[in-house]
């Protein structure tokens, strides 16, 4: 049942450390809210234009994607370091580590790069199952899906790693989950389930009051990368520095 222990670690550090958290992922929040809305503001004339869009709009929205993965990996990097480094916010900003965000767009590029070279050939044999037989299709393809959701979940750790400056190899993230494969699937699983149970408000309360809805959503969307990051938190913990999950 560790893939179960792990999930509910991870739950239990968001809501054992809902100060911090708010410390940590709130201000950033709010500088990326206030840059979207200050960016749709000044461009708001020349995106509702119809036309192609010209190089100037276009480096805008360059400027404003690289703008808006910096001021969320700043708080990914923060929350990693404050739970694997005890580095504790010090007011209502988080440190700011330009560094250790680079390393980590770093690793997800090789991640990313992986998932791409394995996955797509993978994609093209799993296309010609379906033209062959559905059924075929179906009971190869779901394990082959879920063998590459695990391997990259596995993969994961690379990112809290490179966050707190102890980067670590392909390899050598391999060789720490080696044998905990069940486990893995079992945390999928689990994740797959919560966020099945935050959709359920959301539904319900969709046709009664959508105002009420739309708050729904908003804390589902919010928990579930919450709860996603502190899970790559907890997976580096365990299986690289020997936390106990229990």
């Amino acid at each position: 049942m560790l893939g179960w222990k792990l999930f509910k670690h991870a739950l239990r550090m968001i809501f054992g450390n809902w100060r911090e958290v708010l410390r940590i992922f709130l201000v950033p929040t709010i500088v990326g809210i206030l840059g979207i809305v200050a960016f749709i503001a000044v461009f708001a004339d020349r995106l509702e234009a119809s036309g192609p869009v010209g190089s100037g709009i276009g480096l805008a929205i360059f400027s404003v994607m690289i703008f808006y993965a910096i001021v969320a990996t700043w708080s990914i990097v923060a929350w990693h370091r404050f739970v694997l480094l005890e580095e504790i916010p010090q007011g209502w900003i988080p440190p700011f580590n330009m560094g250790r965000i680079f390393s980590y767009w770093w690793q997800m590029l090789k991640i990313t790069l992986l998932a791409i070279v394995v996955g797509l050939p993978v994609g093209v044999l799993l296309v010609s199952f379906v033209e062959a037989s559905l059924l075929i299709a179906i009971l190869i393809g779901l394990p082959v899906y879920f063998l590459l959701i695990v391997s990259y979940m596995r993969l994961s750790i690379l990112l809290p790693a490179a966050a707190i400056g102890a980067p670590i190899s392909i390899v050598q993230a391999f060789e720490a989950t080696k044998g905990f494969g069940g486990s893995f699937l079992l945390l999928l699983l689990s994740l797959i389930g919560f966020q099945i149970l935050l959709q359920l408000p959301v539904s319900l309360t969709t046709l009664l009051f959508a105002p009420l809805s739309a708050i729904f959503s908003v804390a589902a969307a919010v928990l579930a990368t919450l709860l996603n990051i502190s899970v790559l938190t907890t997976l580096h913990g365990h299986f690289i520095e020997g936390r106990s999950v229990d």
